[in-house]
């Protein structure tokens, strides 16, 4: 299974939630170049790119394929901690 980089797809996020590079970058805090390396490193990574580079910047067929993976991966890592919280309590 491919272990992916977490700053790299929050980057990749940010990019694909906002629709720019400059607007990723000042919701995290970094230069654009910084999340624009971070995206280049997952798609060298993967093989293939992963944002239509365009004015608003768009997934790929394989980005919105990672996007998909990792927004359902961040649901079930919220549930599984919310249901271990609450098995705690008892």
């Amino acid at each position: 299974m491919q272990r992916f980089d977490n700053k790299q797809t929050k980057a990749l996020l940010a990019v694909l939630d906002h629709g720019s590079f400059e607007r990723a970058a000042q919701e995290l805090r970094l230069t654009p170049s910084a999340v624009s390396q971070r995206v280049r490193a997952l798609e060298a990574q993967l093989g293939m790119p992963l944002v239509e580079r365009t004015r608003p910047c768009r997934p790929t067929a394989s980005g919105r394929a990672l996007l998909q993976y990792l927004r359902r991966s961040k649901l079930l890592a919220e549930e599984f901690a919310s249901t271990f919280a609450d098995s705690e309590a008892f």
